[in-house]
């Protein structure tokens, strides 16, 4: 099953290179979509064609396979109440406006709603722990890997 074949060995290019080149990037989109098709039993295969590269299209299903996330994700991230207002509110909402103001995805109201629900849902689905300044830095790759995904994102912080 783990088998590469290529026109070329594109492989030996820089990276950069590699995600502008429609050929390949074709050829890496189809080699993980399989892999992903068969995860969890292909998960070791992921782990190695991940450390050749991830095509920008999957990164968010590849990491969260990466992370060994299973499961029906989007139903237990339903169950979370994440609107009901917490004592952590009022830190979050002062910490994520000052935060990732480089990104374009995350800066907008849209991005701050969807960071503020996955720290409170991993807040309260982690009692042991209080937010701490910096825990929407860590959040944040997740979001951006699986904005249109938000269960899948917080599958991944947990």
């Amino acid at each position: 099953m783990h088998e590469r074949k290529t026109n070329y060995d594109a492989v030996a290019l820089p990276k950069i290179i590699r995600e502008r080149d429609t050929e390949y990037q074709f050829y890496r989109l189809l080699w993980f979509e399989r892999l992903l098709h068969g995860y969890p039993y292909t998960a070791q295969y992921i782990r190695a064609e991940a450390e050749i590269d991830i095509p920008p299209l999957v990164r968010g299903e590849v990491w969260a396979a990466l992370l060994g996330v299973v499961g029906d994700i989007e139903d237990q991230y339903e169950r979370i109440d994440k609107e009901t207002p917490t004592p952590t509110d009022r830190q979050i909402d002062v910490d994520i406006p000052r935060c990732h103001q480089y990104c374009w995805l995350l800066c907008g109201a849209a991005g701050h709603k969807t960071l503020k629900r996955l720290l409170k849902a991993w807040l309260l689905t982690n009692p042991q722990y209080v937010y701490w300044q910096g825990l929407d830095s860590l959040t944040a790759p997740f979001l951006y890997l699986n904005f249109c995904n938000e269960a899948r994102a917080f599958a991944c912080l947990s």
